[in-house]
């Protein structure tokens, strides 16, 4: 999906978008996380009764798309440098003459990898694994960096599947005619996992957890294919083994 020849052929049929693609900039990477864009919400003809009865003619604006151009799901490790590099765009502003997506380039061109390969092997993004076709001839490396390098296996991201931080709200705000307000006054009710699990009657589960085991379960084949006891990955010592993945 090429989210920003979408968003310019929407723009050129009149369709009002957002004032620009949220998340990531487009960049010559891997694409990591989410970008996503909106167009604001069609104004729909309703009739609408008033408090004196009378019925009158309106608008309506209910109905708007989304639509996300999803990329490799980021690690722990990952996210925290995801917010690192947008606090970084925070402090530097836009000067004149340059848009935001422009100083994030810079910034992702600065901080992050730009191979698959390269985010695998230093703990950034999730991947499964398989062992190539091609591998070399001789006993096999237990570790994956040394995997990845020397050609053994082969890397395949894994999309990210959760919303993307700090825009959930946005798109709904951009369906709003002014700026908005806030009622700072109020304090905002307590909701996390745990309220979620319990009002939905089954459990929320991290989503860390859940990429961790597709990693995992596709290391576990690739040692039994290459008949390894363990393969260690990268960043924190972790490492899995066969049949269970364990962290030293």
């Amino acid at each position: 999906l090429d989210i920003d020849e979408l968003y310019r052929r929407m723009g050129e049929r009149g369709i009002e978008m957002i004032d620009e693609i949220q998340g990531p900039p487009r960049w010559g990477g891997p694409d990591l996380l989410l970008r996503q864009t909106s167009f604001r919400a069609l104004a729909e003809p309703r009739l609408f009764r008033e408090g004196d009865g009378r019925v009158v003619r309106g608008d309506l604006r209910v109905r708007f798309g989304e639509v996300e151009a999803r990329g490799v799901a980021p690690t722990p490790a990952g996210r925290r440098l995801y917010d690192r590099m947008l606090a970084e765009a925070d402090a530097r502003g836009v000067d004149p003459g340059r848009d935001r997506a422009q100083v994030l380039r810079e910034i992702w061109e600065e901080h992050l990898p730009r191979t698959d390969v390269d985010l695998a092997r230093s703990d950034l993004a999730y991947y499964t694994f398989a062992v190539r076709a091609d591998r070399p001839a001789g006993p096999p490396p237990a570790d994956l960096v040394t995997l990845l390098d020397d050609g053994w296996v082969e890397a395949a991201p894994i999309v990210y599947e959760d919303f993307l931080p700090r825009s959930a709200a946005g798109i709904f705000a951009s369906n709003l005619s002014g700026e908005g307000s806030a009622d700072t006054s109020r304090s905002s009710a307590h909701r996390d996992r745990e309220w979620m699990s319990e009002h939905i009657g089954r459990p929320v589960v991290d989503p860390d957890e859940l990429y961790a085991a597709q990693r995992d379960e596709s290391l576990r084949a690739v040692a039994d294919t290459l008949g390894l006891d363990r393969i260690t990955l990268p960043g924190t010592g972790a490492g899995t083994t066969k049949p269970q993945v364990r962290r030293v």
